[in-house]
């Protein structure tokens, strides 16, 4: 999961300006639905399924658009840029 988020998090912190449209528009396309998609394999990889899966991929993308907005990154400093 870390590699996943990873993936995600450096492309769009090497471009700031789109973290505004990353927070505040829904993908549509196959591009954009790849790493959901990844990440709810891993989740049930690790047993999860059903309510317990969904639950856990709010949590993990809630996660990861806080990390995307600010505060986090903000206290740990560069965050995953480092």
């Amino acid at each position: 999961m870390a590699a996943i988020a990873e993936g995600l998090w450096r492309p769009v912190c090497a471009c700031p300006n789109a973290i505004p449209l990353v927070l505040t528009r829904r993908g549509v396309g196959l591009p954009t639905l790849a790493p959901a998609v990844a990440l709810l394999r891993a989740l049930a990889r690790g047993g999860r399924s059903g309510r317990d899966l969904l639950v856990a991929f709010r949590v993990v993308s809630r996660f990861a658009q806080a990390e995307l907005a600010g505060p986090l990154r903000a206290v740990r400093g560069a965050g995953l840029a480092a």
